[in-house]
């Protein structure tokens, strides 16, 4: 991790920023109070959709086709997609 140098806190953190009209520090110890920390565990962003298995053992998502394992031929799975379709996840669990 990158540690800001010496200087940061010194000069830069106590310049007056045009866009808040105040020096961040003063701007950060105004807003500290109403800050919440952060979750320990941020989940994976993806979209869930369900599909049914073809007779030829595929599943389409978008325009993209992804074969799956034949003793899934016509039932139903999860499909996780993770931003574009050339990462998505295929699952049996219901």
């Amino acid at each position: 991790m990158l540690r800001p140098g010496p200087g940061v806190e010194n000069v830069a953190n106590a310049k007056i920023k045009k866009s808040l009209g105040m020096p961040p520090e003063k701007a950060y110890l105004m807003e500290k109070s109403q800050l919440i920390p952060l979750p320990v565990h941020v989940p994976e962003v993806y979209h869930l959709e369900y599909r049914v298995v073809d007779s030829e053992g595929y599943v389409q998502v978008q325009t993209n086709r992804y074969s799956v394992p034949e003793k899934l031929v016509g039932r139903k799975v999860e499909v996780y997609i993770f931003g574009t379709p050339s990462r998505s996840i295929i699952s049996t669990r219901k």
